[in-house]
């Protein structure tokens, strides 16, 4: 499995000039709006979920919140529930709060789709951990299509449904 530093070099020969900020490990996206990073971007929620076929690794911006009945729908899926903490480990070589697409340069069986919001379309810059919660990454869309073709992961875009309250 892929370090982040072995992350951070491959990023680098993908396409445009990545941004790396280091900083204290955070968890939640609230947590990270606090550092105050410096970093231009997108912030991203990344999700891992299941159902009986798979596993899909679901990215949306930081403030939405899935409808994952809805979203099944969407993906042809009968019920979409959260993985738990082991899947990230054992299969990304991650832990929650440092998931992000990066990740998938760890799964070498292809095992997890891929599924990002359209609305991140419009983007032009994504922040994501790199394997690690205590460091942020700025890449374009142009560097993370590039970096997932290159791992074997086609994005999947899709028009993620929002919960309704």
């Amino acid at each position: 499995m892929l370090n982040t530093a072995d992350l951070l070099d491959l990023l680098n020969t993908c396409g445009d000039p990545v941004e790396v900020r280091t900083h204290r490990a955070v968890v939640s996206v609230d947590a990270f709006l606090a550092l105050e990073s410096g970093l231009v971007g997108a912030i991203c929620k990344n999700l891992l979920i299941r159902d009986k076929q798979g596993l899909y690794l679901v990215v949306v911006p930081a403030t939405k919140s899935i409808d994952l009945k809805a979203l099944a729908s969407h993906l042809g899926s009968s019920r979409l529930s959260f993985a738990d903490a082991a899947h990230l480990e054992a299969k990304l070589g991650t832990w929650s709060g440092a998931l992000s697409p990066l990740a998938l340069a760890n799964d070498a069986d292809e095992q997890i789709a891929l599924v990002i919001d359209e609305a991140l379309q419009a983007e032009a810059r994504l922040l994501f951990h790199p394997l690690d919660n205590a460091v942020t990454v700025s890449l374009t869309k142009l560097t993370l299509e590039n970096f997932c073709q290159r791992i074997g992961h086609a994005i999947r875009w899709v028009a993620v449904p929002e919960r309704r309250s």
